[in-house]
């Protein structure tokens, strides 16, 4: 996020908003989620050395006390994080380095390093490329749907299949209706149709 100006009042604004907007009628007050906004500034804003700053409300004169945690704040400065050299075997870290997307050998540690990096700039090849890319990855992902769906189908025909031959053979047996019924879970006219 670049320098807007007002961001405390921004980010408790829209904090509250999201609280307010979880929160069912007649939800009991233990029931609720904490919100933790996570803001991501392209600039700084602290004086401080750490680029990840999480705040907490505590009592004033006793400051190791904390109350009112249903939310929290968290505020990552990426101009920090690039003169950190950070570690690229903390999982925030090569999120943050993909993220900032500047430093591409960063970038090529945190994705050798976590799968799900991997997957995400594929995604996100999708969501930004040229139509060409969009329209590939659109085709994988209708085959990959489509072999799912037909998977299941086989899966639930072979089933319904053996239950039929079940049944079937429990006819043969002169077993009741209302047994077959019970253990095939087919229905009445389903078990005539077999006779």
């Amino acid at each position: 996020m670049d320098n807007k100006h007002n961001i405390e009042k921004r980010t408790a604004t829209y904090s509250s908003k999201t609280m307010s907007r979880n929160i069912a009628r007649g939800e009991k007050y233990e029931d609720i989620k904490q919100v933790i906004m996570v803001n991501i500034l392209g600039y700084n804003i602290f004086k401080y050395e750490e680029y990840v700053s999480n705040t907490v409300t505590v009592l004033e004169k006793h400051r190791e006390c904390e109350v009112i945690s249903l939310i929290k704040y968290c505020f990552i400065e990426l101009p920090k994080f690039r003169k950190q050299h950070p570690d690229m075997n903390n999982k925030l870290n090569q999120w943050l380095a993909f993220l900032d997307d500047t430093d591409r050998g960063l970038i090529k540690m945190a994705e050798e390093k976590n799968k799900v990096l991997q997957r995400a700039r594929v995604e996100m090849n999708y969501l930004t490329g040229d139509e060409a890319v969009r329209r590939l990855a659109e085709l994988r992902e209708k085959w990959e749907m489509d072999r799912i769906s037909d998977l299941r189908y086989a899966e639930k025909k072979g089933a319904k299949t053996k239950t039929i031959e079940i049944a079937k053979e429990m006819i043969k047996q002169n077993a009741s209706m209302e047994f077959i019924m019970s253990v095939t879970k087919l229905t009445k006219e389903e078990i005539e149709k077999l006779k």
